[in-house]
């Protein structure tokens, strides 16, 4: 073969000649032929392989770094989250008799952030309560609550959280329990106060598993005059989701 006229900027081609031409124009279709290279052609397919092999490993993990910062970074000032649990009482006596009263709530929270205060969260709650043990079959109501991000490290975040919420309730109704006469819930609207910690685990890009361990406290306010109230302390788990 002969002189190759053209080498399209061949950067590893060693000689002037080559046997087997590689990158040549053709006249007809005014594009590049790929032909065979020679052993005289220093210039080798692995050399290709590997830009474009480095090349789209560059591409890859640009995108997922992109990828994960919008992650971390969309995370929307909105959310709705549901969790459920189980309360039990404090360890503490309710005039001469302890009371055991246990029961399972269940959480429906629309939540928001404010732009500029990134770890406050408000959330307008509605709640009931199924008494498992104790007088009554239930509370239910809205409410209020604000959390309080302490830091968040990766996927995992963990925060404070206090609520208040005004239940409506057939509880009062009860005016003797276990032949005593029942002081502790004696209006048909009764309030409830609570404070806790909150962890969470970000699984998605939309989604949070958090866990809560809380403090409860139901009274009326003086609304009755069977106002003793009852406290508990509880346990949470539920799914938020970001919109």
């Amino acid at each position: 073969m002969g002189k190759i006229k053209k080498t399209m900027g061949h950067p590893h081609l060693k000689v002037g000649v080559c046997k087997a031409p590689c990158f040549l124009d053709d006249p007809k279709s005014k594009t590049l032929k790929l032909l065979p290279h020679s052993k005289e052609c220093g210039f080798r397919f692995m050399d290709i392989k590997k830009l474009l092999g480095s090349t789209l490993v560059s591409l890859a993990l640009l995108t997922g770094s992109d990828n994960l910062k919008a992650e971390t970074n969309s995370i929307s000032s909105r959310s709705f989250t549901v969790k459920t649990g189980y309360f039990s009482p404090l360890a503490e006596f309710y005039g001469e008799k302890p009371i055991d009263y246990r029961y399972y709530r269940t959480d429906f929270c629309f939540e928001k952030t404010f732009e500029n205060w990134k770890r406050f969260r408000t959330s307008l709650d509605f709640s009931v309560i199924n008494v498992d043990r104790g007088f009554g079959s239930f509370y239910a109501g809205p409410g209020i609550s604000l959390s309080y991000k302490l830091f968040e490290k990766g996927r995992f975040s963990a925060g404070l959280k206090g609520g208040w919420s005004v239940f409506y309730n057939d509880a009062y109704k009860t005016e003797n329990y276990n032949g005593i006469e029942q002081n502790y819930v004696g209006s048909v609207m009764e309030f409830d106060s609570k404070i806790g910690i909150e962890l969470g685990w970000r699984y998605g890009k939309d989604a949070v598993f958090v866990v809560e361990s809380s403090i409860e406290h139901i009274s009326n306010a003086g609304l009755s005059s069977r106002n003793e109230g009852i406290n508990t302390l509880g346990f949470m788990a539920g799914i938020r989701r970001n919109f």
